[in-house]
């Protein structure tokens, strides 16, 4: 959840410069959440189901540099 990832990646980039990836149950509703949570990648499946079509790929999230 983007809780659990929060929690997560605020002990990861406390050790230093390091990137957090977040895969799985990750939707485009959801990728905001992840990112404010401190996700720097997103892999995942994005299903359009209104056409049928689906796109697989990957996401690098971009934010300021910390202080």
């Amino acid at each position: 959840t983007p809780a659990e990832v929060e929690v997560a990646a605020a002990r990861a980039h406390a050790h230093g410069p390091v990137q957090v990836e977040v895969s799985g149950g990750v939707t485009l509703a959801t990728l905001r959440a992840y990112a404010q949570a401190g996700a720097d990648l997103v892999v995942g499946a994005y299903n359009a189901a209104n056409n049928g079509r689906a796109f697989s790929g990957s996401a690098m999230l971009r934010r300021a540099p910390l202080a």
